[in-house]
């Protein structure tokens, strides 16, 4: 009759133990419900959505941001328009953000720039939905659709919003305007 050394013994509890183990993590996704939870997309939109205007009329068009309840303390928008179509004849700050950062305005290339965030004594972000900047615009030719768009990565002068010196995730959308002859 064979003996069984000690080491043979532990050998064998351990491989046992193992076996265990191993039945043990099959049945854990059945026991098991594991809950993703991804950060809220914040995004830059504008209000309205879709316009239609007349040649020659001036028109309002909100630049906003969502923070979907996450905090934000600074927002940058780069937003580009056809000028053949459109002009933006004014500038309004919001009073999402109270310290205006810079705010350009480039007629002939379509394109303009504003960003804005929190004081620095105020030291606390911002979780709202408001009114970066409103365009007033004019409409300059007849278009069946000609839009205002946000400048997105990679471009190094683009839309995005901060928290704390970091750049958070946020979509953005474009609007239609229509501009009947």
């Amino acid at each position: 009759m064979a003996t069984i050394s000690a080491v043979e013994r532990r050998h064998r509890e351990v491989l046992a133990k193992l076996g265990q183990l191993a039945t043990q993590v099959a049945e854990l996704p059945e026991q098991i419900a594991v809950v993703v939870e991804s950060e809220p997309v914040r995004r830059f939109y504008f209000n309205p959505e879709q316009r239609a205007v007349k040649v020659g009329q001036e028109f309002l068009v909100e630049v906003r941001v969502d923070t979907l309840g996450a905090m934000a303390d600074g927002a940058q928008a780069v937003v580009t328009f056809d000028p053949a179509y459109l002009s933006v004849v004014k500038v309004v700050p919001g009073i999402m953000f109270e310290l205006v950062i810079y705010n350009q305005l480039d007629t002939e290339a379509g394109k303009f720039s504003f960003a804005a965030g929190v004081p620095f004594e105020q030291k606390e972000g911002l979780m709202d939905d408001g009114t970066l900047v409103t365009l007033r615009c004019k409409a300059l030719a007849a278009t069946p659709g000609t839009t205002l768009a946000f400048v997105g990565p990679p471009a190094a002068l683009r839309t995005k919003l901060a928290y704390q010196g970091v750049e958070v995730p946020a979509e953005t959308m474009s609007t239609l305007v229509v501009v009947i002859g």
